[in-house]
């Protein structure tokens, strides 16, 4: 009998009926038989159904005389009893556990990722937001594939019961959906989840870190050529920041200068070391003369930066290194001098130009004399120009330094042109900064 059933994989005779049912009846009644015409297809297991006689007309939908493959899954559905609403409701929780893992996951990493990537290559490539963030989700989908099983295990851990479910019960359609849906509320709320480092992330910085890429470069090119223009030994822009009442903090934005002479760098290097060697102490209280900000822990990293040999101080080599990077490119934090010469441009708001600025009262009593001493350097003119925001308001202050003679007889004061292109590079800076 096995073998006429197998023969007929595709659909079942009505006419073998009565054979099926001598077979039975040989084996102990109808039951059998009909156990072994169910293997064609796979019967119901733990379905509630009573075989007998009628069964086929009640498998037999379209009432051709045969079963096809989807007549005999849809009466296996029919008769799959449906699971109960405890079992729904842990069917449920199983499936949308799991994707709380997986969305807080995907969103952490991909909000990282896209974050740093937007900081770093980002701002150094000029790549796009969206660019960054594709390649965030590049990471989040990789690590998905790489630690997908860990969550997946870390989820079996948690004991939740089971359901219980008979495979011909998973298989029914509204279970299906429950399964998609529970998941899809998972993983949103895996997602929402993972969106919580966004409150202690600084949405803002990639932006600024780009602008403060594209203003460099910008200012770079308009200072060089600002500077070749006005024949200037050295050009400074000081940003201000009055938001403190009563004082005025100054950064040295850019500075562009000549590189400081061998004389020059002997002198100071001289007045600071000990058996040729600058020690810690020593090059704190330089730094502190040139109205440089810096405690113990700026102290370490930059003596680490510099101090190639690791001895814990600097020789003549690594000095100059030092003076080259950080005394004549880096910025420099200070309050303004109520006394010197940034105060009474920032006051007057207008181009000053200052012939003989080392015999100048104003002169005697500024940062700068100090710095000079140091330096063992001379000043003799200086050109400065207010760089205003859109009330006029004083933002910056633009700095020019020691005209030099196009002839080259020397040091010569700034005159009434210069300080024409000045208001002009001023003019541009500020719309560079208030864009």
């Amino acid at each position: 009998m096995l073998v006429v059933m197998r023969r007929r994989l595709l659909a079942i005779n009505p006419r073998i009926i009565p054979r099926l049912c001598h077979a039975g009846a040989k084996k102990g009644g109808l039951d059998v038989s009909l156990q072994h015409s169910t293997r064609v297809f796979g019967a119901p297991a733990g379905a509630a159904w009573v075989p007998n006689l009628d069964w086929f007309a009640q498998v037999d939908l379209n009432t051709d005389g045969k079963i096809s493959r989807a007549e005999w899954a849809a009466f296996r559905t029919k008769i799959t009893p449906f699971p109960t609403r405890l079992q729904l409701r842990r069917h449920a929780i199983a499936c949308a556990v799991p994707m709380v893992g997986f969305g807080a996951m995907d969103n952490f990493i991909m909000i990282q990722a896209g974050d740093l990537i937007d900081s770093t290559l980002g701002v150094t490539f000029g790549l796009a937001t969206m660019t960054a963030a594709a390649c965030g989700q590049i990471c989040s989908d990789f690590s998905g594939v790489m630690f997908g099983g860990t969550v997946e295990a870390l989820a079996n851990r948690l004991g939740l019961p089971m359901a219980g479910l008979t495979v011909e019960q998973a298989q029914l359609r509204p279970v299906k959906i429950l399964s998609t849906v529970s998941a899809g509320v998972g993983v949103v709320i895996g997602c929402l989840v993972g969106m919580c480092c966004l409150l202690f992330m600084d949405l803002d910085k990639a932006d600024r870190l780009k602008k403060a890429e594209e203003l460099e470069h910008i200012f770079t090119v308009v200072f060089k050529q600002g500077k070749q223009l006005l024949q200037a030994q050295q050009v400074n822009l000081y940003l201000l920041d009055d938001s403190t009442p009563g004082k005025v903090f100054v950064n040295t934005r850019k500075s562009y200068c000549d590189p400081p002479t061998n004389e020059a760098l002997d002198a100071v290097f001289n007045g600071f070391s000990v058996d040729g060697q600058v020690a810690p102490d020593n090059l704190l209280s330089m730094l502190t003369i040139l109205d440089t900000k810096i405690d113990s822990s700026a102290m370490h990293n930059l003596l680490r930066t510099f101090d190639l040999s690791g001895d814990g101080s600097l020789n003549r080599e690594e000095f100059e290194a030092l003076v080259y990077k950080v005394v004549y490119q880096r910025s420099i934090d200070f309050e303004m001098n109520p006394n010197g010469f940034l105060q009474e441009v920032f006051n007057s708001n207008r181009i000053t130009n200052i012939k003989d600025a080392d015999q100048h009262p104003t002169y005697l009593t500024s940062r700068m004399r100090h710095a000079d001493a140091l330096c063992h350097t001379k000043i003799y003119s200086l050109l400065y120009g207010p760089v205003r925001d859109q009330n006029g308001k004083v933002i910056g202050i633009i700095q020019m330094k020691n005209k030099q003679d196009p002839n080259g007889l020397g040091l010569v004061a700034f005159t009434k042109d210069d300080e024409k292109l000045l208001e002009l590079l001023c003019s541009h800076v500020a719309l560079f900064i208030n864009r």
